[in-house]
């Protein structure tokens, strides 16, 4: 497993794979201790000495995870339990704090976890900078696909068509649980996720007849690690959430204590609210992306010419696809439709169609009737192809197709449309680009 370091340290990890992770578990544990100060008979005065001692050790480990989202995400959840703590404090218990408190920052500064915190505040760390970049790309992607990228697809989708071009950087998801989710699902789904976290926010609320709040601290504390990095994505992270939502639910079941009609109302008040400026945000930032029925297009100026990659490999079209798509489409009057749902039926008709690699091997005419009526093919380091492609090509009068083969690539596929060029030469030509292989570095300004 990897391990992370931060000024020669070596950051803790739990087994996460990413420290983030492994701090966002401590801070929720951190929180969630405080729950045996509320332990009712006298036994809230013994539990309040166990959970200063717990969070004393635990918040060395938090520091020495160098996580500043889980730093942020823990002090959160403080500043609620502090605001909801039984007053008045006796002065032996708020000593006690503030020495822990004053300690903890000590040993945060002594450790360089202070300096890191700073260091992202400065606009120069790039953990911070990339953060920002998805976080003002988010709104926008989901407004372009109503139906949702598909599932662990939200982070290609941003690589592709919403990374700035010429940046490289690549992520498994989008360093935010909520960010990922949102853009991957659907509408209706997107709206329900909202809800629910609206709901579980008003139940966690501190009750008039028993001011309980770690359940709200360890949920706020939840929710704000989940915007910092993936920790939703880890089901051990939801254990402390869920144990207490739980027993907060067995409580407000015995006190028979529920919100309000009105308050039900505030909450879901609050994410339309929500959602309206996630939508001003998205109709506020310029995009020239759109999914739909599993089919990205991506709009140029005015565009003229319609162009259809029917599949993708990135062993021939490279890592960064959509980076080249989107220089050729700014800068003339193309529409470039790519099917990013490989079950996706409803192609458009379109000029050229573009096939690469292995996708040949896969393309099926019958099922979709507008790529029988495709003006010219191109097909990039093309794979033996299927046999409705076959059926397609090989007729007294094939369409028009242009074969791009990397010099130094091999392989049968390349013998097999040699002999079908020589077969019709007049329609199907081949074309050598010296000095590439498998993958084509110019094959959108050499294909249309």
């Amino acid at each position: 497993m990897r391990d992370y370091f931060y000024n020669g340290q070596v950051r803790l990890d739990w087994g996460f794979g990413n420290p983030n992770v492994t701090g966002s578990l401590i801070a929720l544990i951190m929180l969630a201790a405080w729950m045996l100060a509320y332990l009712p008979r006298g036994w809230g005065k013994a539990g309040f000495w166990i959970a200063l001692a717990a969070n004393a050790v635990l918040g060395v480990f938090l520091v020495q995870t160098f996580s500043r989202g889980a730093a942020v995400a823990w002090l959160a959840g403080a500043i609620i339990l502090m605001a909801y703590a039984p007053r008045p404090w006796p002065r032996g218990r708020l000593v006690a704090v503030v020495i822990f408190s004053v300690g903890l920052m000590l040993y945060a500064t002594n450790l360089g976890l202070s300096d890191r915190t700073l260091h992202g505040m400065s606009g120069e760390d790039k953990s911070v900078t990339n953060r920002w970049l998805i976080y003002q790309a988010i709104p926008r992607m989901a407004w372009d696909a109503p139906e949702g990228w598909g599932h662990e697809r939200g982070a290609e989708a941003f690589r592709q068509w919403y990374q700035p071009v010429g940046r490289t950087e690549t992520y498994g998801r989008l360093v935010n649980s909520h960010a990922t989710w949102l853009v991957e699902w659907p509408w209706y789904l997107r709206l329900g996720y909202g809800l629910a976290w609206a709901a579980v926010l008003l139940l966690c609320m501190p009750l008039a007849r028993m001011r309980f709040s770690p359940a709200l601290a360890v949920w706020v504390s939840f929710g704000l690690g989940a915007c910092f990095t993936t920790i939703a994505h880890h089901w051990q992270l939801w254990l402390v959430p869920g144990v207490l939502f739980l027993l907060l639910l067995l409580v407000r079941f015995g006190l028979k204590a529920w919100p309000g009609r009105g308050h039900w109302k505030y909450a879901g008040a609050a994410w339309a609210l929500a959602v309206l400026v996630w939508w001003s945000w998205a109709l506020c930032t310029p995009s020239q992306i759109q999914l739909t029925n599993g089919v990205v297009a991506v709009h140029g100026q005015a565009p003229q010419t319609t162009v259809l990659v029917l599949g993708l490999d990135e062993t021939v079209m490279g890592k960064f696809y959509g980076h080249r798509i989107r220089e050729r489409c700014a800068k003339e009057p193309l529409q470039l439709c790519m099917r990013w749902t490989p079950t996706a039926a409803a192609l458009p008709a379109s000029d050229v169609c573009v096939v690469a690699g292995n996708v040949t091997e896969q393309v099926t005419v019958q099922d979709n009737p507008s790529l029988s009526k495709t003006i010219r093919w191109v097909l990039l380091n093309p794979d033996q192809p299927s046999s409705s492609l076959l059926k397609l090509m090989d007729v007294d009068t094939p369409p028009p197709v242009t074969i791009q083969f990397g010099s130094f690539a091999g392989g049968p596929g390349r013998y097999f449309w040699q002999a079908l060029a020589a077969k019709h030469p007049t329609q199907i030509k081949i074309e050598e680009i010296t000095g590439s292989g498998r993958f084509l570095r110019d094959w959108s300004r050499t294909t249309f």
